[in-house]
């Protein structure tokens, strides 16, 4: 089945997802991220059978802070949807982080090395990750973020991930969203698409 789109402000909502929010945010364990977001079950569409046109197994999580929303009907089973679902807001704050700011506060290295302290099991990047593992949505703002400080140069930006320009350029091409905005981010300082 195909993936519905990447988490959006939920209705209302205008606010900017900041990167040292993005940071606290993706380094909670699960549980505490999932318990801090509004649930919403509904009847999933399409095919199915009478169990997906019966059965509320289709889970729609809020995050009020942040303003995303974040839905799954792939399964017919509500603990996947809910899973899936979580797994999408959490892509969604790394995306939706506000990179331009270029403001010494958000110094990617002090606020890995802050968010280190606060999580001490929080992972290493791993260029090699896939979109799958838990951990990519912290990966993957960590990449983006590392790009955006070195203004699109991503030499610089992989050096400091302690990774190769080819390894990060497959991180960021391992899904079509964070592709696309690691392209944007290269766009905006005048430098050439990524191949």
């Amino acid at each position: 089945m195909g993936r519905p789109p990447d988490p959006e402000p939920a209705s209302g909502s205008s606010s900017k997802v900041t990167v040292a929010s993005a940071y606290r945010w993706l380094s909670l364990p699960a549980e505490t991220l999932l318990a801090a977001c509004g649930q919403a079950r509904f009847q999933g569409s399409g095919p199915g059978g009478q169990k997906r046109n019966r059965v509320y197994s289709g889970v729609r999580l809020t995050h009020p802070e942040s303003g995303l929303t974040a839905e799954s009907v792939d399964s017919r089973a509500s603990l996947r949807n809910l899973h899936a679902a979580l797994a999408r807001l959490r892509l969604g704050m790394a995306l939706c982080a506000d990179l331009a700011s270029l403001d010494p506060a958000c110094d990617p290295e002090g606020l890995e090395r802050r968010e280190k302290l606060a999580n001490p099991g929080l992972p290493p990047f791993r260029a090699g990750a896939s979109p799958d593992h838990q951990d990519f949505p912290g990966f993957a703002l960590r990449a983006l973020h590392r790009l955006a400080w070195h203004k699109g140069q991503l030499a610089p930006a992989a050096a400091a991930l302690n990774c190769t320009a080819s390894a990060l350029t497959r991180f960021y091409k391992s899904d079509k969203a964070v592709w696309a905005r690691a392209r944007a981010i290269r766009a905006a300082n005048g430098l050439h698409p990524l191949k």
